[in-house]
């Protein structure tokens, strides 16, 4: 039976909350196992990147933080602390991935 506008839906039609796009999730899987398979594993591959592509790491970042963060109980976050950290120089990136 064809979709009339203004008419509900019959049940059962549609696709179920919440589930995925099939094509999202198999290219979503290839590239967790592509990232697995590199030299060092996903850890060793997100340090080494986080070194020779910082732009492109940091906008990884930003997309698995949380866009509003709220501070114990609700609260707004009371910054503390800021510390300054130097960069890791490739040799040491090397030596934690193993290349070295």
């Amino acid at each position: 039976m064809p979709f009339v506008k203004g008419q509900p839906r019959p049940p059962g039609a549609g696709r179920k909350p919440g589930s995925r796009n099939l094509t999202s999730q198999k290219l979503k899987e290839i590239v967790f196992k592509a990232l697995e398979q590199q030299e060092g594993g996903a850890i060793g591959y997100l340090k080494t990147q986080a070194v020779q592509e910082p732009r492109a790491f940091m906008a990884l970042i930003g997309k698995l933080l949380p866009t509003q963060i709220t501070g114990e109980d609700g609260a707004p976050v009371r910054i503390t602390q800021i510390e300054l950290v130097p960069l890791a120089r490739q040799d040491a990136v090397e030596d934690a991935v193993g290349d070295g």
